[in-house]
């Protein structure tokens, strides 16, 4: 499925799942809601046409840009930036929908050398049930594959704790340790950042509003909030914020990326 990518904050982004009729506006009837000023109240459409989707704008008063370019209605291809009102959107395509192959490490566990040949590769993508046993491979895995990029010691350390609260987040709230349900993570060692998606079966949850409740508060009430609440907790939220540059998280909470950029002397550069 395609989406929208739209940056909230500096270090926090949102994506948008897109079907096809989706308006995007001010007013809250719209599936994606952009609270700006520039933004009309019902500024364009998407439309599906065979495999991809076109945005056509409603009458609006700022109009609609594609790569910079003033359009009445535009066939989007991944990677397109549209820009609504001021608002900065990108245009992009599902990882899930790339028909990864998810090795499945709860019923066919890795060997020391199956893990040197997936740390040789540019992605790992595993799946698994939900127990807490699987959860520390996955992030064991993280770490292993982390050995082949130059983050310091401290930058290794910091990732590995954004793993195991992404990763455990869907275990504990996500999926509430239900067995049977699903964990998929996948780790991307691209040439300029290492990335982790963790998707999970759960209903999602309010990633601002736990976060504003989380900055509110003091970080133990936070804590026992966040367990007794069963839900993803805001000082969770907070510490992937202060261990990697990015967090990127779907319309209804239930997938999550977290991103890091490498120092720029990293050897996948070069």
């Amino acid at each position: 499925m395609a989406h929208f990518r739209v940056k909230i904050t500096k270090n926090i982004e949102k994506i948008y799942p897109i079907e096809d009729g989706m308006t995007i506006g001010r007013e809250a009837k719209n599936q994606i809601q952009l609270l700006n000023t520039s933004v009309s109240r019902v500024h364009c459409k998407l439309l599906k046409k065979n495999n991809s989707f076109k945005i056509q704008d409603l009458g609006s008063s700022n109009g609609i840009r594609v790569n910079n370019i003033h359009v009445q209605e535009q066939l989007l291809a991944p990677g397109d930036v549209v820009q609504v009102g001021t608002m900065v959107l990108v245009f992009e395509n599902d990882i899930f929908q790339e028909k990864l192959e998810f090795l499945d490490i709860s019923q066919n566990p890795l060997t020391e050398e199956d893990l040197e040949r997936l740390c040789r590769q540019e992605r790992i993508a595993i799946q698994f049930n939900t127990s807490h046993k699987y959860v520390e491979e996955a992030v064991e895995i993280g770490e292993r594959f982390l050995q082949s990029t130059t983050f310091d010691e401290m930058g290794q350390m910091a990732l590995v704790m954004a793993f195991r609260e992404a990763i455990g987040n869907a275990e504990r709230h996500g999926h509430k340790y239900e067995y049977d349900k699903i964990i998929k993570v996948v780790y991307e060692n691209k040439p300029n950042y290492f990335s982790l998606c963790v998707e999970d079966e759960g209903d999602g949850f309010d990633f601002h509003e736990t976060l504003r409740k989380s900055r509110e508060g003091d970080a133990v009430t936070a804590a026992r909030e966040r367990y007794q609440a069963g839900g993803m907790g805001g000082l969770g939220i907070r510490v992937m914020l202060k261990c990697v540059d990015k967090v990127i998280y779907y319309n209804k909470g239930s997938r999550l990326i977290l991103v890091k950029y490498k120092p720029k002397e990293d050897k996948n550069e070069e």
